[in-house]
């Protein structure tokens, strides 16, 4: 799926269908598939509603051909004043790795976020230890408006 007809399409409303989605993109061609990623909202209506203010949903769409996948770009300028942006679609490149006389080794480096704010970088790394060797912990920092140094909530561990 990584072909230059295949796009990934961010910034759609939660409330959006892949009715509406396949209808948007028909006029530029014939879809040969169309998925349309939601997130989970909460189960209250009202956290709901919030949520889905905030949130977005991910569609991936694939063209027959490459003219008709840049074409749709013209979504882009066509709500310029929304979340919606229409990109080739780039799969993530696989982790490498290295066989040596039938033993595998995989190097890999994580992107974590949502973390809480007072993981230090030891208590991560020995919660990462637990799937394999740590290489590296980049726990990233930033500063407060006194310019002390605070967690941001993300990381890198790389094995």
């Amino acid at each position: 799926m990584t072909g230059a007809n295949n796009l990934f399409v961010s910034g759609l409303p939660v409330t959006v269908t892949e009715e509406a989605v396949r209808e948007m993109f028909s006029e530029f061609g014939e879809i040969k598939s169309l998925t349309l990623r939601k997130p989970q909202l909460p189960p209250s209506p009202h956290l709901q509603m919030m949520a889905a203010m905030q949130t977005t949903c991910v569609a991936y769409v694939t063209f027959e051909t490459e003219e008709q996948a840049k074409a749709s770009f013209a979504l882009n300028k066509r709500y310029a004043m929304t979340k919606l942006k229409v990109q080739f679609y780039k799969k993530e490149k696989q982790p490498l790795i290295v066989k040596d006389l039938g033993s595998e080794v995989s190097y890999l480096t994580l992107f974590l976020h949502r973390l809480d704010k007072k993981v230090t970088h030891q208590e991560l790394r020995a919660v990462c230890e637990k799937y394999g060797t740590v290489t590296n912990v980049n726990l990233m920092m930033g500063q407060d408006k006194w310019g002390n140094s605070i967690s941001l909530g993300k990381a890198t561990v790389s094995y």
